[in-house]
């Protein structure tokens, strides 16, 4: 199915199949299927809800919310998602050429991801573990990769609650919206958290504030 993607800068996009896409910065653009690989390669990024639904042949766009995260926080989630599986060490994990099963990736970090972006994250991880390079790592990856793995309302209403967000704000959102939400929050929560002197707190003192607030809630 076509899909409503999004650059951050203007952009036109050539596929070896001969598409042309011209992207407009921050402006969902639909994206055929034979080239959404093509797009996920160079950082453009599919936007929430972003499927298009087609009515009487036509191509219409669906309910559109901004992707709710950039594209180097997107590809930091996901590479440290395979560093953990690496870590885990859990052979049903990766297939018989030795790389991440692409479902497991999905299912581990809620993101989508495709075949061919998961071997060229993989190449991509390998190359940083070999020239001992550590994996990139945008502020609060971590909170972010728990949030978007979180799959129960009731955990990500605790994550949101503790980023400050009031219950009646959000009241009446799909699970799907709750969690974009959740992530766009955990992005920005060493900007809006209060440490009393105006100043953000430390990344690993929110990720365990986090941990510690589901943990009490289990």
């Amino acid at each position: 199915m076509p899909q409503n993607m999004v650059c951050q800068r203007d952009f036109v996009l050539r596929t070896k199949l001969g598409h042309v896409i011209r992207f407009e910065a921050n402006k969902p653009t639909i994206v055929p299927d034979e080239a959404v690989d093509a797009a996920l390669a160079v950082n453009i990024i599919p936007v929430e809800g972003g499927f298009v639904k087609r009515q009487n042949g036509d191509r219409t766009i669906g309910p559109i919310r901004m992707a709710s995260m950039s594209p180097e926080m997107r590809e930091a989630v996901l590479l440290h998602t395979i560093d953990e599986l690496v870590r885990d060490n859990e052979a049903s994990a990766f297939d018989a050429g030795g790389k991440p099963k692409v479902n497991i990736i999905r299912d581990r970090c809620g993101l989508e991801i495709t075949a061919t972006e998961r071997s060229r994250l993989w190449d991509k991880y390998r190359e940083l573990i070999a020239n001992n390079v550590g994996l990139p790592s945008p502020r609060n990856v971590r909170l972010v990769m728990e949030v978007q793995a979180a799959t129960a309302h009731a955990s990500i209403m605790e994550y949101l609650k503790l980023f400050g967000v009031n219950a009646d704000e959000v009241r009446g959102y799909t699970l799907k919206e709750l969690k974009a939400r959740a992530v766009r929050e955990a992005i920005a929560f060493n900007d809006i958290a209060d440490t009393g002197d105006g100043s953000a707190p430390p990344a690993d003192e929110v990720e365990a504030l986090a941990a510690a607030t589901l943990d009490d809630n289990d």
